[in-house]
């Protein structure tokens, strides 16, 4: 199967959300990945106050040794029996998140980050919404409380290269999970000015679908498919963020693959912004798929994000 062998754990020592985060990781690495485990945390700072340092100058060691003498305790916990041929490692560093974890996502060559997620509001500004759009490879967002289970595996599908490559994995992860199927997903939208052709919307929508049913008979021809059956589904939409999670929950989806980026066509789901509104409230894992090495070119929207 295709392997993320390098991943790297982001942990913030809230014992809860790393709870969640370290027995989902275990439960890949039980399916045969990775070989290596980097655990990391980043701390605000790691300095102690002088005056703490005054009043308890024998009994204070350095902060970073109390950190990972934590991350190898949450290890030990919470991941689970590690594979004989899988070697972890700590990090510990201080200042930015984001930008801390990925500097050693570039440095430790890591093929898959992740990360934990908690349930809050659109802030738009979260360290696992940064990770998605900015590391140069797969990340994993486990939101806090998901099952460390992969039953049923869904991919959203806008029959780009991108979504190309999230399927790939997820037949790949299916099967060594022991699955006899996967879940495909085309959300498709019928243009504004259909009327203007004489068709009804009825009509119009019917077309979209036959057009998406070939583009997908295209798309999957060539697939080595390791003995999977694919199910695949076509939802009319204006709103793929909304339409996704609507059918995750109704097909039972434990694991969602979508690609980080997608097409532009507007007959298309737009991947890369329908991930990033779903990485705000999603209750169901998410890999954000991209090929090792890419990184978004940050342009002034994506600048303006970040402040």
């Amino acid at each position: 199967m295709y392997k993320y062998n390098r991943v790297l754990i982001a942990l913030n020592l809230l014992s809860d959300q790393d709870e969640t985060t370290l027995r989902y990781a275990g439960m890949l690495g039980r399916l045969g990945m990775p070989n290596a485990v980097y655990v990391a945390h980043v701390a605000e700072t790691l300095d102690i106050p002088d005056s703490v340092r005054e009043a308890y100058p024998e009994a204070l060691r350095p902060l970073d040794e109390t950190i990972e003498e934590q991350l190898r305790y949450c290890v030990g916990a919470h991941f689970g029996e590690r594979p004989a041929n899988t070697d972890v490692h700590y990090l510990v560093g201080e200042g930015p998140t984001a930008e801390t974890l990925l500097r050693w996502t570039k440095l430790k060559d890591i093929d898959l980050v992740i990360v934990g997620s908690r349930r809050r509001g659109r802030e738009g500004g979260s360290t696992p919404e940064k990770m998605a759009r900015r590391a140069p490879c797969s990340v994993l967002t486990v939101p806090e409380g998901a099952p460390a289970r992969i039953k049923r595996i869904l991919v959203p599908l806008d029959f780009s290269e991108h979504s190309r490559d999230a399927l790939t994995k997820a037949i790949a992860i299916a099967a060594a999970a022991g699955h006899s199927e996967l879940v495909c997903l085309h959300v498709y939208s019928v243009p504004v000015g259909y009327y203007k052709i004489g068709k009804t919307y009825e009509e119009f929508a019917a077309i979209m679908r036959s057009h998406a049913e070939e583009k997908y008979r295209q798309f999957i021809a060539d697939l080595d498919l390791q003995g999977l059956s694919l199910i695949a589904l076509f939802e009319p939409s204006e709103k793929a963020s909304s339409r996704i999670p609507e059918v995750a929950e109704r097909e039972r989806a434990d694991l969602i693959l979508m690609g980080a980026r997608g097409r532009s066509n507007s007959a298309a789901v737009m991947l890369g912004s329908v991930t990033e509104r779903l990485l705000h409230d999603s209750t169901i894992p998410i890999i954000a798929v991209k090929q090792k090495g890419e990184e978004a070119n940050m342009g002034f929207l994506d600048a303006f994000k970040e402040l």
